[in-house]
């Protein structure tokens, strides 16, 4: 490719006057935006191995297993002494499917928790709890027998942030076994495409490209330190105390109604909670309803104002007025206009 571009043969060679590394990047920082053919290459060998995890059956990876890694999986293998050729281009490729792969979760039994990538979206896909005294390995030992994640164990073994990232993996049938998927493509499938991304930002970061100058990092550490400080000694003159209650009492003869709604987006599902006093705070009654379907905040705070009416009308006693202690204004400016289709 460089006799292509500067010309040049085997009696003479002609000045390079960039060194192939300039000439990689980006036209807007003054390459010509070639391909690292070393990263390509490792992404096109990259490819081999990822048909080795993928067919374990076929011809070519059942002799390769018998050969060079009859006692671990490729993933695991090490470069034996007399490999061949082939088999070192191969094991050349490993290492950008190992930054890619992960398992998907059927039944888990395949999949090892402290080893194997399969938390997708988390680090580095592996726990961050760490696995010394550990008794559970596999996957599988993480569920029910129903083929559900065992929520309560998970919280007992891991640490919070693992511990809210794993129930949220979907689960394939309980009767299928984990596969391997390619991380970085939404359809799972091994590109190389994005197989040299991958390898072309850890080049990057690697070489302090696109990250912030060590004058600013540095800068950015003792302001924030700073802060963290400031923040500090504010809580130590903060004299301890309760907060006053804020509710109010109503006027005579009428009863006064609280109201909430909460949302959660990332599971989907909501609560609303309903409470009704008199002037002398006497509690009429009460109502909380889980609604494992929700579609937003707005949506919440309706139905508790909608499951406070009912409540209201159910109370019992002479009394001729209720007030409400909060209505949310998104909901007062929703009642004046016309209805949103996510309020039933």
């Amino acid at each position: 490719m460089m006799n292509y571009w500067w010309g040049g043969s085997a009696d003479s060679g002609h000045i390079h006057w960039l060194r192939w590394e300039r000439l990689t990047q980006h036209k807007s920082k003054g390459g010509i935006g070639f391909r690292d053919l070393h990263l390509f290459n490792k992404a096109m060998l990259g490819k081999q191995g990822w048909r080795l995890i993928t067919r374990p059956d076929s011809l070519c990876a059942r002799v390769l297993k018998g050969r060079y890694f009859h006692d671990s999986d490729f993933l695991g293998t090490t470069r034996k002494k007399h490999a061949s050729h082939t088999w070192r281009a191969i094991l050349a490729g490993k290492e950008v499917v190992q930054r890619g792969a992960i398992k998907r979760i059927g039944n888990g039994t395949s999949t090892n928790i402290w080893q194997d990538r399969w938390i997708p979206m988390h680090f580095d896909a592996r726990p961050l709890t760490p696995s010394d005294g550990q008794e559970v390995t596999m996957v599988s030992d993480l569920m029910t027998n129903s083929g559900q994640w065992n929520e309560e164990l998970i919280r007992e073994i891991f640490i919070p942030v693992d511990a809210a990232a794993i129930p949220r993996i979907p689960l394939r049938s309980h009767d299928d076994d984990d596969c391997w998927a390619w991380e970085p493509e939404k359809h799972g499938i091994y590109s190389v495409k994005t197989a040299y991304q991958k390898l072309e930002q850890r080049n990057k970061r690697l070489r302090g490209e696109d990250q912030p100058p060590i004058k600013v990092a540095v800068h950015w550490s003792i302001d924030m330190a700073h802060d963290l400080l400031e923040i500090v000694k504010l809580k130590e003159k903060v004299s301890p105390g309760f907060a006053k209650p804020a509710w109010k009492p109503p006027p005579v003869g009428w009863v006064k109604c609280n109201t909430d709604g909460a949302y959660r987006p990332d599971a989907g599902h909501g609560a609303s909670g309903v409470i009704l006093r008199d002037s002398t705070g006497l509690f009429l009654g009460g109502r909380s309803r889980w609604y494992p379907h929700a579609l937003d905040a707005l949506m919440m705070e309706a139905l508790a104002c909608l499951d406070a009416h009912k409540l209201a009308q159910q109370a019992k006693g002479d009394y001729r007025v209720v007030e409400w202690q909060v209505v949310p204004t998104c909901i007062i400016n929703l009642l004046a206009e016309e209805c949103n289709p996510h309020i039933p």
